[in-house]
Formats: structure tokens, sequence, C-alpha cells
């Protein structure tokens, strides 16, 4: 009797909240998809990050850790967010510039090429017999970026879409890097073939580490985020003053005007060290190195 008594009190307040509960429910659903975009072509896909806490900085282990990884320390991440599902790509980027909210695009967005070389050549000298590889200009990172021509980026999406894109936090990056995980690389502590692309960390790499990937090329971490270590190094919007115990004491700073930001996860020309998720290094604002891209994050309202 009691339990037909329940059944009946579930169906009640099912029946009385549905309408309700079914608005909230599309909201929370819709503001909680796995992946998206804002716009169907323009718009670059992206993902979501649930709010959780972690371990930031180096492992006590880790032997290629610098004193500016140190001293770990727990970050809570208060808010879910979306992230940019890969790095933002030359064709992304380019969009920008041709509507005139992006100021600098790089001379030759291709510029990995070689010289002498056109990108074709350059292909087939470094493919030879491997006919599944191929460079698409337009699905590569954009490289030679600095911090400044990133955010006119985000802010011209902010604009395009009515929603606050920006570059991640060092937190944020962070935490979206390893994804639940606890070791050097978000796959373990020790490099492995097929996981990411930089400098001596694969030996079966296409272009011999002399440029980019297409986005994708290698399989994402647990969140499902693509080339976080490796391919191009990303820059995000938090000051870099040095160690962890300034941050800490100062509290975190984002998208200000610093003296000096942070470089993250190394790039395809960086060595294996660089790859590793608690990897950080200054970097000026109008600063750009030849494998420097990005990512964004979308703030949920």
């Amino acid at each position: 009797m009691v339990k037909i008594f329940f059944v009946f009190v579930l169906l009640f307040v099912f029946a009385c909240s549905s309408e309700s509960d079914e608005n909230n429910l599309i909201k929370i659903e819709k503001r909680k998809l796995v992946t998206f975009q804002d716009c169907e072509v323009d718009c670059p896909v992206m993902r979501f990050i649930p709010k959780g806490k972690f371990m930031m900085g180096a492992l006590p282990y880790d032997k290629d850790a610098t004193k500016w990884e140190k001293p770990r320390h727990q970050v809570e991440i208060k808010n879910d967010f979306y992230m940019s599902t890969f790095e933002i790509t030359t064709g992304y980027y380019k969009l920008c510039v041709d509507d005139g909210g992006c100021n600098y695009m790089p001379q030759n967005a291709f510029d990995w090429c070689m010289s002498d070389f056109n990108c074709e050549t350059w292909h087939i000298i470094m493919t030879g017999a491997n006919e599944n590889f191929k460079i698409i200009p337009g699905l590569l990172p954009v490289t030679g970026i600095s911090v400044n021509d990133a955010k006119q980026y985000a802010a011209w999406m902010s604009k395009k879409t009515g929603q606050v894109y920006r570059l991640p936090t060092e937190e944020e990056w962070e935490y979206a890097a390893r994804a639940g995980t606890g070791t050097i690389f978000w796959w373990g502590d020790e490099m492995e073939p097929g996981r990411t692309y930089c400098s001596r960390c694969d030996s079966n790499m296409p272009t011999g580490g002399r440029m980019p990937l297409n986005l994708g090329s290698y399989p994402g971490n647990p969140f499902g985020l693509h080339d976080m270590l490796g391919n191009a190094s990303e820059v995000v919007g938090s000051c870099f003053d040095g160690d962890y115990s300034q941050k800490l004491e100062k509290g975190n700073k984002q998208n200000v005007n610093c003296k000096l930001y942070i470089t993250k996860g190394g790039g395809v020309g960086a060595p294996v060290s660089w790859s590793r998720v608690s990897n950080r290094a200054g970097i000026e604002a109008d600063k750009r190195f030849k494998d420097s891209g990005f990512r964004l994050v979308r703030e949920i309202k």
C-alpha cells in the first residue's frame, strides 16, 4: 500500500510540474551540450567542460619541472564553461581578418613550408608514399599569433555571437588539459607514440616536426579536447608573475594588461618537456612566436 501511494505521489508531482520542468530541462540541456557551434559555418566547435577541483603545478617526481611550476596547489574551477575543441585554425582566424575584426594575419599562414618549396612540394618530400597524409591549410592551427591578436579574435567572436568569448585563464587551461588526470601528461608520466605532435615526441612524424598538423590528427583527451599538448603552443589570458607563490598571494589576473602573459602546451618545434601539462612560460602581449597559437573559452550564462 505504501509503495502504491509513493508511486501515486511521484506521478502527481510529475504531472503538476511537467511543463515547468520541461522548460528547465531544455535550458539545462541547451547550456550543457557536449559540443556545439554558436554559428554553423564561421564559429569554432566548442566543448563543454564541467566545473571541479584539481591539483595544479608540477608533480613532485617530475624531473623536468621548473621552479615556475611550483608549488603544486589545489584550484577550484567554480563555473562550467565551453572550450574550443581544437586550436583556432587559419581558416577561422582569416574570417576575422577579412571582416576587419583582426588587424594582423601572418604574412604566410603556411610559412612552415620551406622558403624554397611551396606547400605541395613540401608535402611530397616529407610524406613520401604516405598517401593518407595531406596538409590542408584551412585546418592548420593559426600560428605566429600574439596575445593581443588572440584577444582581437575573441572580441570579434563575442560581438558576432552576443556571447562572451575570451582566452582561458591558466587555471582553466590546465584543468581542461588534465581532464581529470593527475600525471605529467594527461595519458601518463611518459611520452608515448601517437599521443601528441612535437619535436621528438613521436618517431612517426609526417612533417618531420617541421610544421604543425591538421586539427584533430591525434586523439583527444578525456574531455574530448585535441592538441592541448603539442602542435601549437597556446597563449592564455593570465599574467606570468614568476612561481605560483606570488600568484597565490596576489590572486589570478585574467585578461588585463599584464607585463607578461603565459604560454602553455608546447609547440611542434619544442622539446618533449615543453609538452608537459604543468609547463609554463612568459610571453609579452605583442610577441609573436612561430609556433604560438590559441584556443578560446566561451562563458556559460
